[in-house]
């Protein structure tokens, strides 16, 4: 009996399974603020759940008063895997509104708001994904498009070693193919554009860098799949060979980019 159809039927039922634990990754969650007229302070207390808070944490805490910036705070690492508070020196007086903005090394943010009447406030939140164009809001968009293009990829990756057996194999070979590769590009430009409405640098995590060889190694396959019709033909089976090659190349680098990117999450 071949057990070749269960074996890839596993890989696929693994992918959608990492897919949907990848869309669970997140901003800070909550944030709160305290005002301490004693000390004149405020206290920032943070939600924002991670595996590993030296390689995932809140990098920036901005700080306005009555719509002013007053202090923007960098930071390599947060004290605690999950809950964590900072003082901040802040003198408020009343009618005063103090607004800060936490926001995530690997993307997204979070906006509230404390506005004192008297000697004490109440806080606001305020939703700073409320756009649909935000990081949140992009996030699942993105895990779906690369997740669905990883198995179009591994399904090209598989059709040749079927061969003959499958009819009209390569034509099916070269539609994954393309579709992978148009999902993959415009995954990425969604990534670059949610980070960006994120406020942070692109290219800063393992996760990052693995997308842009995966980008590179992509273009190198659909070249190699052009170029291929107009060589000579002592030379087809060269190019088609390295095609192939790196075809099955971009299909490990996906998957492993996939774990980097549940891994930075803070769920693996």
């Amino acid at each position: 009996m071949d057990r070749k159809p269960a074996r890839y039927l596993a890989v696929i039922v693994f992918t959608i399974f990492i897919a949907c634990a990848q869309v669970s990754a997140h901003p800070p969650s909550d944030l709160k603020i305290l005002d301490d007229p004693d000390s004149n302070s405020i206290l920032v207390t943070l939600t924002h759940r991670v595996n590993d808070p030296s390689s995932h944490y809140v990098h920036e805490i901005e700080i306005s008063k009555n719509s002013g910036i007053i202090d923007t705070l960098q930071y390599t690492g947060q004290p605690s895997i999950e809950t964590f508070t900072y003082r901040y020196p802040l003198q408020l007086n009343a009618g005063d509104t103090v607004i800060v903005t936490a926001r995530c090394n690997i993307g997204g943010s979070i906006t509230s708001q404390y506005k004192v009447p008297g000697t004490n406030g109440t806080i606001g939140p305020i939703s700073a994904n409320s756009s649909p164009w935000s990081y949140t809001s992009l996030l699942p968009i993105h895990a779906v498009m690369m997740s669905v293009a990883f198995l179009l990829f591994l399904l090209s990756a598989l059709l040749p070693l079927a061969g003959r057996r499958i009819k009209a194999w390569y034509r099916l070979h070269t539609l994954t193919s393309a579709f992978g590769g148009v999902l993959t590009i415009l995954a990425m430009g969604i990534a670059y554009t949610m980070v960006s409405l994120s406020g942070g640098p692109n290219i800063r995590v393992p996760h990052a860098w693995l997308g842009l060889l995966m980008l590179v190694i992509l273009f190198l396959v659909l070249g190699l799949a052009f170029i291929r019709r107009n060589v000579p033909v002592e030379r087809k089976k060269l190019v088609r060979s390295i095609h192939l090659w790196l075809g099955r190349l971009l299909v490990l680098i996906m998957a492993i980019n996939i774990i980097a990117g549940l891994n930075t999450a803070g769920l693996l």
